[in-house]
């Protein structure tokens, strides 16, 4: 799979995954593909932001509410991606 995707790569260093994928299967397709693959990999972010929030709620804050851990979770994250390198 790793070597699909870097060939992929290679051949369209331009362009994001669900750019090129569109020229590769077609308008509707390569659409859908696209689709499936944001949906794919929203769905494995919202898990790993709920198992994490678990294992806080669990281990160390057991008296807060899941909703404030999680909401911390996310600002933190977008924060980091909005200033880049210079935050870590």
């Amino acid at each position: 799979m790793f070597f699909m995707y870097r060939y992929l790569y290679l051949q369209y260093p331009e362009k994001p995954l669900t750019s090129y994928i569109t020229e590769v299967f077609g308008k509707y397709l390569g659409w859908m593909i696209g689709l499936c693959y944001i949906v794919y990999f929203l769905n494995i972010s919202m898990r790993v932001l709920r198992d994490f929030g678990d294992l806080l709620l669990v281990s160390t804050l057991p008296k807060t509410p899941l909703l404030p851990i999680n909401a911390f979770m996310i600002l933190a994250v977008s924060y980091i991606l909005f200033h880049v390198i210079e935050v870590i």
